[in-house]
């Protein structure tokens, strides 16, 4: 079986995804000098001080785009929202000793790094589907993930929020009992 993207780049694109939350203070861990260094650190990225800007208002971009493929309902949209950020990339492709297809950009500049953010969401949506990237259902969560069980039922994004959202449902039945 060929991985052509390693999962890496799907996880990154989805935690860059949720650096956006309205219900956490920092509301934008892209914003921040500190969390944005952390967000680096965190994914093993590596960018010289004076490029932080120029990173950070691309990657920006490219979340804002993740974080709509979430509300989207076909493929083809969700791709066509993603493919300007790799539409003029030279790619080079090496087969790995685990006999994995290998696919980076020819160059190890901001570029590449936006560019493989945004092969990482490619993937995901071509391996999974728009129909399994969604929100969480649990208010005032809005994270974004993927739906990677086999019945493709999952709505939360982890137990915390089911058991969130259970509890606040029981709650509201019993109100309405009294």
């Amino acid at each position: 079986m060929l991985n052509i993207i390693p999962t890496k780049y799907q996880a990154i694109a989805l935690s860059l995804a949720n650096t956006y939350d309205p219900c956490v203070l920092p509301i934008d861990l892209l914003k921040e000098d500190q969390t944005f260094k952390e967000f680096l650190a965190t994914h093993t990225i590596v960018c010289l001080d004076k490029d932080l800007q120029i990173l950070r208002s691309q990657l920006i971009s490219i979340r804002d785009n993740i974080r709509k493929i979430g509300g989207m309902k076909s493929d083809n949209q969700a791709l066509a929202t993603l493919y300007p950020f790799i539409a003029k990339t030279k790619w080079v492709m090496n087969i790995e000793q685990d006999e994995q297809l290998q696919i980076s950009p020819d160059s190890q500049d901001i570029e590449a790094i936006v560019q493989m953010v945004a092969l990482g969401a490619i993937n995901l949506i071509v391996k999974y589907g728009v129909n399994r990237i969604h929100y969480c259902k649990a208010q005032p969560c809005e994270e974004l993930f993927c739906d990677v069980s086999k019945s493709a039922r999952q709505v939360f994004c982890s137990k915390r929020c089911a058991n969130r959202f259970g509890i606040a449902q029981y709650r509201n039945r019993k109100l309405d009992n009294c």
